[in-house]
């Protein structure tokens, strides 16, 4: 009987330890990704939305999206995109997406925008708030 027990006991702590915990899966990873920004604007209102549509390029078909990491120092905003890789068993393709990036700054004056790009180069654009 006290062999079926530890048996047990076993198998238990090796189901609970072998389980995935979220964000661990060698399946998952997340990347930094080049922007393309083909328009953008020269000025916008204070305290208004001001949507720019950013392109940006998957290596397989898992990529997607995941989010904007921006750092701003005064009026310099720092913009990179990073994308979720998720599976095991993509597609190794370059795969073209579009997302809007939303500029809303409150306050008047000339702001600059580095939209990162591969090799730690830059995009940087200059847009103009008025009231």
């Amino acid at each position: 009987m006290i062999k079926y027990l530890f048996l047990i006991g076993f198998l238990a702590a090796l189901l609970l330890t072998s389980c995935e915990t979220e964000g661990t899966s060698p399946c998952t990873e997340e990347r930094e990704a080049s922007t393309i920004i083909s328009t953008f604007p020269d000025s916008v209102k204070a305290g208004s939305n001001y949507p720019v549509n950013v392109q940006y390029v998957t290596e397989s078909s898992c990529g997607e999206f995941e989010r904007f990491e921006v750092t701003q120092n005064n009026k310099s905003f720092e913009v990179k995109m990073v994308t979720k890789y998720t599976g095991c068993s993509c597609k190794l393709e370059l795969v073209e997406h579009q997302i809007d990036y939303n500029i809303d700054i409150g306050f008047p004056g000339t702001y600059e925008f580095r939209f990162w790009l591969a090799g730690g180069d830059y995009d940087v654009r200059t847009v103009t708030v008025f009231e």
